[in-house]
């Protein structure tokens, strides 16, 4: 198989792959984006060919916002980072926040010279998004979006270290409904989770926003 078609099977490859495909020169120019690196991006490859990696592709940490200092950079001066940190995530130019995880690799030539490097990006959003939804279902109320008994637990715990070892002091207030009972009896039981369903809100115009409420029954 001569070069040419193999650097055209290679293509076609590319871009028939689902994950965004990004290859840079060693001053971090890209030099090629596939098109699914397009859809990611909302752009045309000829956009953003030539340009410098980290001003096309603004990559942050989810949780807190900050930038993620340029992995390629560390890669082509000789580091050996493989993989962007975890939580990461991309800013478009549109402002759209999408979760991914990417792998890098270093490109080089027959006589073992850097001339770039690859980076895979995955789209990880509906995954990320699912695993927040079932911690905050194992740790949550669905009625009431109130901590549960569980996160409750969890809570005393860390609360009871840091009084032995900040020798800090908390307040617990254990609360119940009077007649919440006659309320399921005579008006039936959505009339009584609606009433459940209204406790937050009377609690969030009272209480401080370190301060944590759980419902430990239903």
């Amino acid at each position: 198989m001569n070069k040419t078609i193999a650097e055209g099977l290679a293509e076609i490859t590319l871009d028939s792959i689902t994950d965004t495909v990004v290859t840079v020169d060693v001053d971090e120019k890209i030099v090629y984006l596939n098109p699914a690196g397009e859809i990611l991006l909302a752009c045309d490859k000829d956009e953003v060919i030539g340009k410098d990696f980290n001003h096309v592709f603004n990559v942050v940490n989810e949780n807190t916002g900050e930038n993620i200092s340029n992995p390629l950079h560390q890669l082509l001066n000789g580091g050996k980072i493989t993989r962007l940190p975890e939580h990461s995530s991309l800013i478009t130019k549109d402002d759209s926040v999408v979760s991914i995880e990417a792998s890098i690799a270093a490109m080089k030539s027959k006589t073992g010279n850097l001339v770039g490097a690859v980076i895979v990006i995955q789209d990880v959003s509906h995954t990320r998004r699912l695993a927040r939804q079932l911690s905050y279902q194992a740790s949550h109320d669905l009625l009431t979006g109130l901590c549960n008994r569980r996160k409750f637990e969890e809570n005393i715990e860390e609360l009871l270290i840091d009084i032995r070892e900040e020798d800090r002091h908390h307040s617990l207030l254990y609360l119940d409904l009077d007649n919440f009972k006659l309320v399921n009896d005579t008006c039936g039981h959505v009339a009584g989770d609606e009433l459940l369903k209204q406790l937050p809100a009377l609690f969030n115009e009272i209480l401080r926003s370190g301060d944590i409420v759980a419902r430990l029954g239903g």
